[in-house]
C-alpha cells in the first residue's frame, strides 16, 4: 500500500506507522499547521519509518461541540481537501486516521475517497455517529440491556445542578464528544460542578453527567474487538489494568494483563453489532463492586495507543482493519493461549517511585499520612512488581522498544509522555476520606 497516517502525536499513530511500514512502499504522516515546529517533532513525524511529513489545517472545534450535521464545516472542508491533495500528489491508496475528530470527518466524507480508490478504514458514518456520541451510545446500550452507569444530559446549567443532586456526588462530567479525557472531570460537590461546567461548556457544549462507579483503576477493563463486514468477530482481547502511574482520576496505565472473560467479549460484540458497526472498537468497562457488573464507559472507534498489546499478542489489528475495509477475506486470529502481561517500563518505574515515596511519607508524617484500609505491606507490593517482570509471557510496549531501534521517535514520545504525567493530578482531595486511596481512582477516559 501507499499509506498516510494522521496526527503523529498520538501513540496509536506511531503504532500504525511501525506496524504497517512492512506493507507500505510509501508512508507519509500529516501534522497540523497550527502546531508549527512542535508538530514536526511528534513521535510519528521523526520516526525513521516515515518517508515524509505534510501539514494540514486543524479541524476539531465542530466535533468537540457535538456538531453531527451531514455537511462539512469550512474548517472540515479545508481539512478534507488538504488530505485529498496529498493523496493525489503522493499517489496514496490508503488513509488511516489515528484521532477521533479525524475518524469522524473522514467517515462522513468516505465516499470522496472511495471514488478515488483510496481505502479509509473507519466505520460507516451512520454507525460512527451514534457510537462516538457518548450520550447516544449509553441510550443504545441501555436499549439492548448492556449495563451502564446512570447518565443524564442536562439542557442548562440549572438543570445540571438538579440532575447532579439526583445522581449524588462524586460524579463524572464528560463531554459528549472528546478524546484522551479532554474536558472530563470528577466532581465532588456542587460548587466544583458550577466551576467545571463554566470551563467545559464553551468548548464542548453541555456535557453529560454520569454516576461515579466506586473503585480504582484495577477495576478498569478494555475489550478490544474487530468485526468483519458480516459482523463476525475476527480478533478479540480483554485486558485489565494492574498498575497505573499515580493514584488519580485519570492516570497512565503502567502494567496490564490479559483476562479471559468470554462472557464480556460476547456481550461487547453483541453491543457493537447492535450499532451496525464493523471494524475495530475498544469497549471500555468498569467493574462495579456493588453488583459485579462490567458497566460501559465508552467505545473508542479506532485502534488506541495500547494497540501494541493486541499486535504483540499476535492480533495485527491495523492490517485487519485495512483488509476488512478493502473487502478482503479475513479469518479469526485468537492469539496464543494463556495470560499475557503488558508492561510499560518507564511508566512502571515512575509508578514504583511514587509508591516508595508515599510509604516514606507515611513513616515521616504518620499522623498526616495514615495508610488506607486494606493497604498491602510493602513487601507484597514489591513482589507484585517483581513477578510481572518475571512473567513468562510478557510484552514490552513499543515506545520503550523505540528507544533502541527508533530513538528519535522514542525520545519524542517520552518527552511528551513525561510532560503529561508531570501535569496530571497525583491525588484527588476526596479520595482519602471516601476510602478510595487503597487503589488508584478510576478514569472514565480513553
Amino acid at each position: 500500500m501507499r499509506l498516510l497516517v494522521t496526527n503523529p502525536w498520538n501513540g496509536q499513530a506511531y503504532c500504525l506507522v511501525r506496524d504497517l511500514r512492512p506493507h507500505a512502499s510509501r508512508l507519509v504522516v500529516t501534522a497540523y499547521r497550527e502546531h508549527g515546529l512542535l508538530g514536526r517533532l511528534a513521535p510519528g513525524a521523526v520516526s525513521r519509518f516515515v518517508d515524509r511529513v505534510y501539514t494540514v489545517p486543524l479541524a476539531v472545534s465542530d466535533w468537540r461541540r457535538g456538531d453531527g450535521r451531514e455537511q462539512n464545516s469550512d474548517a472540515e472542508e479545508r481539512y478534507i481537501r488538504a488530505i485529498l491533495e496529498i493523496c493525489e500528489r503522493e499517489r496514496l491508496d490508503t488513509v488511516f486516521p489515528s484521532w477521533d475528530p479525524e475518524v469522524f470527518v473522514l467517515s462522513r466524507n468516505k465516499s470522496r475517497f472511495t471514488e478515488r480508490a483510496i481505502t479509509v478504514p473507519v466505520p460507516k458514518w451512520s454507525s460512527l455517529r451514534r457510537t462516538m456520541d457518548k450520550y447516544s451510545l449509553i441510550e443504545a446500550a441501555t436499549a439492548v440491556g448492556f449495563p451502564c452507569p446512570k447518565t443524564s444530559l442536562p439542557a442548562t446549567r440549572a438543570e445540571a445542578r438538579e440532575l447532579a443532586e439526583q445522581l449524588g456526588f462524586p460524579l463524572v462530567v464528560k463531554p459528549r464528544f472528546s478524546a484522551g479525557a479532554r474536558g472530563t472531570h470528577l466532581v465532588t460537590d456542587p460548587s466544583q460542578l458550577a466551576a467545571v461546567l463554566e470551563q467545559v461548556e464553551p468548548s464542548f457544549g453541555m456535557p453529560i453527567l454520569q454516576e461515579w462507579i466506586p473503585g480504582g483503576q484495577d477495576r478498569r477493563v478494555s475489550v478490544s474487538l474487530t468485526l468483519d463486514r458480516q459482523g463476525q468477530l475476527v480478533s478479540a482481547q480483554t485486558r485489565r489494568i494492574l498498575r497505573s502511574v499515580f493514584p488519580s482520576f485519570s492516570s497512565v496505565p503502567a502494567a496490564q494483563v490479559s483476562w479471559e472473560r468470554p462472557d464480556w467479549t460476547a456481550d461487547a460484540a453483541r453491543l457493537v453489532r447492535s450499532l451496525d458497526y464493523w471494524g475495530h472498537a475498544r469497549v471500555q468497562l468498569k467493574v462495579d463492586p456493588r453488583d459485579g457488573l462490567g458497566k460501559l464507559l465508552e467505545i473508542n472507534c479506532r485502534p488506541g495507543f495500547l494497540v501494541w498489546c493486541e499486535i504483540g499478542a499476535g492480533q495485527d489489528v491495523p492490517l485487519l482493519c485495512v483488509r476488512i475495509e478493502r473487502g478482503e477475506p479475513v479469518e479469526m486470529t485468537p492469539g496464543p493461549p494463556g495470560p499475557r502481561v503488558f508492561l510499560s517500563p518507564i511508566e512502571d518505574t515512575i509508578s514504583l517511585c511514587a509508591v516508595l515515596l508515599e510509604r516514606a511519607g507515611r513513616r515521616i508524617w504518620p499522623t498526616r499520612w495514615a495508610p488506607p484500609a486494606g493497604d498491602p505491606p510493602l513487601r507484597e507490593v514489591l513482589k507484585e512488581y517483581r513477578e510481572t517482570y518475571r512473567a513468562p509471557r510478557k510484552i514490552l510496549d513499543w515506545y520503550f522498544r523505540a528507544l533502541a531501534d527508533d530513538p528519535l521517535a522514542g525520545l519524542a514520545w517520552y518527552s511528551a509522555q513525561l510532560t503529561h504525567i508531570a501535569r496530571e493530578p497525583k491525588r484527588l482531595p476526596f479520595e482519602r476520606h471516601a476510602g478510595l486511596v487503597g487503589s488508584p481512582a478510576a478514569s472514565h477516559s480513553g
